[in-house]
């Protein structure tokens, strides 16, 4: 479940006086980009507009559907029918009970009413500002939707920077001003509160909303400065730096702070509704697939808290999606390479057991059919039951021993961990006193942040109950939190206020990984930028030497809106 997307939050503030100042050099606005990068990652206007219709029709089909199971359906009835009834499930749904006139019904109608209201003006107002970025599209570039759904993102910012001067550093930086700024902030002890999309949404809503009000030369102080530093070839010569400062630091941080106590509060007051919602989202979502193919229940994937520790300065969501996923795929290969025996040999025992039984009910069903439905192992359950039972643990079984026969060599698993950190090379700062503790720290911090599905799932739904504490003792560390931002903001005369980790122009040797390696991947990505900056500020670093090609991420991107309605981050479903 993904809650509603903190560009669009940050929309309202498209008039502030960052906005005019880029929009008085460059005549677009950073709101503007953002709609035309999703424009051009939904392909286009009617997409994204259906997915929108969609998403709402989905929220509205979930929630009225939970009402009849909770509210309409007479289970009472249903557990008392018996063989030879000729019943219809029609007598046992009373959907008039949905509108019985008690408080808490007008109560969810009112909230939801105004709900369904809210999410109508701002699909309103999508439609309207999606309109104008498609003349915009027309009339400026002189791209249609056809030409859109078939260029990719950097013909399009070409078109962008021979109109209005702007190159594909310029739109990133902007485009993901929030993302660079958080990424630093997640980077930190709070990471460990990223556990859901929830609390991911609170914390961004939370600080970002507040902070950038405060994005403009009257209330932050700027000071330049001028440091030599030992990593240049020329020790005489000096790097500029800058420092940045808040005039209404506590201003900011008891507003902050009054942020999250409201979200808390807000969190707490619709925690029923909202844990209801995401349980059953989650069932019916997931449980259809685990039921068809339980084998996806042994599935793993990177955690939400590991995608800010993996995310580069600069790196489109698109962009981060691929490489997860490559990345999913070594990581996997090389956690099965070092699985226990015992746990495989206990596994296998267990699958014995459970065919064998399978086995025995198989063959007294074929004996006599009569005994698949009339037959009961167990009060009320028959053997047509227990069939489907033993069938699911014995298909997840075969398939975990089957992961753990396909063992790697030692080239094979060194191969497999070779690509993984090309793909996750946040993963190489691993301690240990020997090679063998080094690696047996590196699986334990892959299992760490590659998890089951399924724990992700369990932690989306129950999250939902701690949400409010979290946000509240998050309260007692926001100096901390705002200290850390004001620290890394850095004030550029074209690009605004953005993450100093991620303004490239200002690398040096002595700049941390992460930027290094943000510039790297940036610099693979777009090789006819920035080669000014790796000749002459950071020259022959060890952490830019490039990689194997043979790796190099497809961006298959999604044919239809539909491939990505339920997991959109445009809406809140």
């Amino acid at each position: 479940m993904n809650y509603v997307e903190f560009h669009d939050e940050e929309e309202s503030f498209s008039n502030s006086l960052q906005d005019r100042l880029l929009q008085s050099n460059t005549e677009i606005s950073d709101t503007d980009l953002k709609k035309i990068y999703k424009y051009h990652f939904y392909r286009g206007y009617h997409n994204i507009i259906l997915l929108e219709l969609v998403n709402l029709c989905s929220t509205l089909f979930m929630v009225f559907f939970i009402l009849i199971l909770v509210k309409c359906i007479d289970y009472e009835g249903l557990g008392a029918i018996t063989k030879g009834d000729d019943n219809y499930l029609w007598d046992y749904i009373e959907l008039r009970n949905i509108i019985e006139p008690t408080f808490l019904n007008i109560c969810f109608i009112i909230i939801f009413s105004l709900y369904i209201l809210l999410r109508l003006i701002t699909l309103i107002d999508d439609i309207k500002g999606y309109s104008e970025i498609k003349d915009f599209i027309k009339r400026k570039l002189d791209l249609g939707t056809y030409d859109i759904k078939n260029m990719e993102w950097l013909e399009i910012v070409n078109r962008l920077e021979d109109t209005f001067g702007i190159g594909i550093y310029q739109v990133q930086s902007r485009i993901l001003r929030t993302e660079n700024i958080m990424i630093t902030i997640f980077d930190s002890g709070l990471n460990k509160f990223v556990f859901s999309k929830l609390m991911e949404w609170n914390i961004t809503y939370g600080i970002f909303n507040t902070v950038q009000k405060y994005f403009n030369l009257d209330d932050i102080i700027i000071k330049n400065y001028l440091e030599e530093s030992e990593f240049l070839e020329d020790n005489n010569e000096k790097v500029e730096k800058q420092k940045l400062k808040f005039k209404n630091k506590e201003k900011i941080i008891k507003e902050c702070s009054r942020n999250f106590i409201i979200l808390a509060f807000i969190t707490f007051l619709f925690m029923p509704f909202l844990f209801i919602y995401v349980l059953f989202f989650s069932f019916l979502k997931y449980g259809e697939r685990y039921y068809h193919n339980p084998v996806k229940i042994t599935y793993r994937q990177w955690s939400i808290n590991s995608y800010w520790k993996m995310r580069y300065y600069n790196e489109l969501t698109s962009d981060l999606d691929v490489r997860t996923d490559i990345s999913s795929k070594y990581a996997k290969e090389y956690l099965n390479s070092h699985k226990s025996k015992i746990i495989q040999n206990i596994i296998k025992f267990l699958v014995l057991i459970t065919s064998s039984l399978f086995m025995i009910l198989l063959f007294l069903s074929v004996y006599n059919e009569n005994l698949l439905l009339n037959l009961n192992i167990t009060p009320h359950r028959h053997i047509l039951w227990y069939l489907g039972i033993l069938a699911s643990i014995i298909a997840i079984g075969r398939s975990v021993i089957k992961n753990n026969t396909t063992r790697l060599n030692k080239i094979e698993k060194a191969d497999s961990l070779k690509k993984l950190l090309i793909y996750n090379p946040f993963l190489r700062n691993i301690n240990g006193s020997n090679k063998q503790e080094i690696e047996q720290n590196r699986v334990s911090e892959i299992k760490k942040t590659y998890i089951y599905q399924l724990h992700t799932l369990f932690k989306e739904c129950f999250s939902v109950l701690i949400v409010p504490c979290c946000l509240i003792y998050i309260c007692n560390y926001m100096y901390s939190i705002i200290n850390t931002l004001e620290n890394n903001l850095y004030y550029d005369e074209v690009l605004g206020f953005i993450a100093k980790d991620s303004h490239f122009r200002i690398l040096r040797k002595d700049s941390n990984n992460k930027s290094l390696l943000s510039f790297k991947e940036f610099r693979r990505k777009y090789p006819d930028w920035g080669a000014n900056i790796e000749i002459y500020q950071l020259d022959n670093i060890s952490i830019l030497q490039k990689n194997s090609d043979e790796d190099k991420p497809n961006h298959n991107y999604p044919k239809s809106i539909f491939d990505n309605t339920f997991n959109s981050d445009i809406s809140i479903i």
